[in-house]
This record gives C-alpha cells, sequence and structure tokens, in this order.
C-alpha cells in the first residue's frame, strides 16, 4: 500500500496516520505534546468544520480540537 503525506488540515474526515513531524518553534511543539499530539503518534482526523474552523482529531484515547492554523503545521504519513 502506498503512503503519503499530507498535512493534517487536508487530510479527509475518518482518515488516520502517524505524525511525521511540526512545523513550529518550541512553544507550539510542547503545546502540541501536552495534548498528546506528538512526532510518532498514530492520530485520526474525526471531524472538521467547513473552511477554515478548527478540526477534532483522536491521539490514544483523547479527542481534542486543534485550530485550522495550529493543524497546517502539522504533517501526516496517511494509512
Amino acid at each position: 500500500m502506498i503512503k503519503r503525506k499530507s498535512r493534517l488540515s487536508d487530510m479527509n474526515t475518518g482518515k488516520s496516520g502517524v505524525i511525521l513531524s511540526v512545523d513550529g518553534g518550541k512553544k507550539t511543539v510542547d503545546q502540541l505534546d501536552s495534548i498528546g499530539v506528538r512526532i510518532g503518534a498514530h492520530i485520526i482526523k474525526k471531524a472538521s468544520l467547513a473552511g477554515k474552523g478548527p478540526l477534532v482529531v483522536q491521539t490514544a484515547n483523547t479527542e481534542v480540537a486543534i485550530g485550522y492554523l495550529t493543524a497546517r503545521k502539522i504533517w501526516v504519513e496517511v494509512d
């Protein structure tokens, strides 16, 4: 199966993958890490609002909302 790299914001709802990298400074990386969104974690995009609204994602057993601009900084290898 061919896997592709995508920004979290561009993934289709219901898709999953592994976080490859985060384009951001230490503050952004630390904030995401504190909610379980970290490099190597499996992530599922559960929902998103139309346009540039926040997204709901699941990592481990936790669902969190992430702003669109932050989600654009997260690169995922899509399953």
